[in-house]
């Protein structure tokens, strides 16, 4: 059962008033779909920053940054009292990251590299005096 296609002036005429008001319409409403998408990705995106673990957060640490060492913490009972040091006593300028994201190389003040975890890296800010 073959169906024949009216090709019609008139068919053609009414298909040619109708169909741009029905794109019309089906536009409209595919961009109020993807605005409420839009809208509730990132309101979800702003919520799972801010409840975060900090392990998760990206670095804002970029090469040239004075930065402050955080020392290595050794929760290993035997050892952890040989290791005790000062807080941030090293500091350092940021020469790159590692591929992971999770390690940086820093070049301290006694001229050599040290490869540091990004969490134990903090940004010193510059104190106008």
């Amino acid at each position: 059962a073959v169906q024949e296609i009216d090709n019609s002036p008139e068919i053609q005429v009414a298909n040619a008033t109708i169909l741009p008001q029905v794109v019309r319409e089906h536009l409209e409403k595919i961009t109020v779909i993807q605005d409420n998408v839009n809208n509730q990705l990132e309101k979800s995106c702003k919520y799972m920053i801010k409840h975060s673990s900090v392990h998760h957060r990206t670095n804002v640490l970029e090469p040239g940054q004075l930065v402050a060492i955080a020392p290595d913490t050794d929760m290993n009972p035997s050892t952890r009292k040989r290791k005790l040091e000062v807080i941030f006593k090293d500091t350092g300028m940021i020469i790159g990251m590692t591929n992971n994201n999770k390690t940086i190389i820093i070049e301290t003040s006694e001229e050599n590299t040290k490869h540091c975890p990004s969490k134990r890296v903090h940004h010193l800010k510059k104190v106008d005096s």
